[in-house]
């Protein structure tokens, strides 16, 4: 069986969610089209304050950013999913990019990426804590700290 380019309709537990356009000749064995986001997965991220903050050391300054991340699960089945997240990444020698805490993820150092493969029951929620420590020269500012 062929199947011919053209638009589709979306549908997701019998709602209409929005149109794409499928190109067979584009794919391999396996057609991925994204259903847009599920309104029964609620994640928050927030920046704790009580950790992140600024301290001097001789001609340096530290800074450190530290978020809690949760994903609650509101379906009624399992759900498995990958959550990302990123840390800067630094290409001056002066400035280092540590990370102190990432529950458990995978890291990737070229890209900065975190990664982290979750399994949630129904009702389930999964607290994750990413947290990275900057420091670079405190005669620099570094834009988005």
């Amino acid at each position: 069986m062929s199947l011919s380019p053209g638009g589709a309709n979306v549908y997701f537990d019998g709602a209409f969610v929005g149109e794409s356009f499928i190109n067979p000749a584009e794919t391999s064995d396996t057609l991925e089209i994204s259903l847009g986001r599920d309104k029964r997965i609620v994640m928050k991220r927030e920046k704790l304050k009580d950790i992140s903050g600024n301290k001097f050391f001789g001609g340096n300054k530290e800074r450190t950013l530290a978020f809690d991340i949760s994903v609650k699960n509101g379906k009624k089945e399992a759900v498995t999913m990958v959550l990302y997240d990123q840390v800067p990444l630094s290409n001056q020698k002066d400035i280092e990019v540590k990370i102190e805490e990432m529950s458990g993820a995978e890291y990737n150092s070229e890209t900065g990426e975190i990664k982290w493969m979750l399994t949630l029951a129904p009702g389930e929620t999964v607290k994750k804590r990413l947290a990275f420590k900057v420091k670079y020269p405190k005669d620099k500012q570094i834009m988005g700290l």
